[in-house]
């Protein structure tokens, strides 16, 4: 495949055999990213179609966040002038241009750490009262969120430099959900709701957990270790607040005692004209500039 200008966004994943990663570039007019592949498979005629699908390409074992850090290590002076960086597990299905879509939204919302909502049909976790958080809400456009989903988070350019290091912290990136939102300070983290993928596979099965076995690795274990270090608590999925599809207000739905002094003011449109409507602390992102 021969390659044009840089895009000024990029797609890193870990793939193996049965990747369906070609969805993501299959409309080259709507795409405005650019794809870096690790394939930590053993099957030389894969090996040729995934270079050949892939700006940046490795071939390395290891986990996913392990895998994109070696990466990201390899090719730092590339990666490094992209503005925003999606690392999706390779088995979420969506199109080229819903990708790019998510890509506009995060920039224009100046968003640190974010991920699409998840469709009704996807499979997103054993705990059905924990996971739903991630599942497209039809009424919103975007939840801010204690949380974001390892399966399939966007980061900003800054963002992924800051958050980085937490990517070898743990095998089986159980725990990082709620790490990364913590070091970025709650601002600017959520759930797109505007745009949806498709997790096509079950959860907690398959390959990688027979390798998390054989490696002896407990996720769970893993998970407490990284939550104590960072200092919290519990593992609680919360939407902090969200914004309206309409756009013609937004408003606070509940308040995390722990972050509430994280929030600023909150805004409406009223006939072209924002205005404050609700004070509930001293710190957020700046709505106005999202609703103007």
């Amino acid at each position: 495949m021969i390659w044009k200008r840089r895009k000024s966004n990029l797609v890193i994943a870990a793939v193996g055999d049965q990747s369906i990663h070609k969805e993501w570039i299959s409309d080259a007019k709507n795409k405005s990213f650019d794809l870096a592949l690790i394939y930590y498979g053993d099957l030389v005629h894969k090996e040729e179609m995934y270079k050949d699908d892939a700006k940046y390409y490795l071939k390395s074992k290891g986990y996913k966040w392990h895998l994109i850090s070696e990466m990201y290590d390899k090719f730092e002076k590339s990666f490094s002038n992209y503005e925003f960086i999606w690392c999706p597990d390779d088995d979420v299905s969506v199109n080229s241009e819903s990708l790019s879509h998510m890509f506009r939204y995060c920039k224009d919302k100046g968003l640190n750490l974010a991920q699409p909502s998840m469709t009704s049909d996807s499979f997103i976790g054993s705990d059905k009262k924990e996971w739903p958080i991630v599942s497209n809400h039809t009424g919103t456009e975007f939840r801010f969120t204690n949380v974001v989903e390892r399966m399939a988070p966007v980061f900003s350019r800054e963002s992924f430099k800051t958050l980085r290091k937490t990517f070898i912290e743990t095998k089986s990136g159980w725990g990082l959900d709620w790490v990364w939102p913590k070091i970025l300070n709650y601002e600017n983290c959520g759930v797109i709701d505007l745009i949806q993928i498709k997790h096509t596979k079950e959860c907690e099965s398959g390959e990688l957990y027979e390798k998390y076995k054989k490696d002896d690795i407990c996720p769970t274990i893993e998970k407490k270790k990284i939550l104590r270090r960072y200092k919290i608590p519990l593992a609680i999925c919360t939407e902090i607040s969200n914004i309206e599809r309409r756009m013609e207000r937004v408003c606070v739905l509940h308040e995390v005692p722990q972050v509430k002094h994280r929030f600023n003011h909150l805004f409406r449109r009223d006939k072209g004209c924002s205005h404050a409507c609700r004070k509930v602390g001293n710190r957020l992102l700046n709505f106005k500039n999202l609703i103007d």
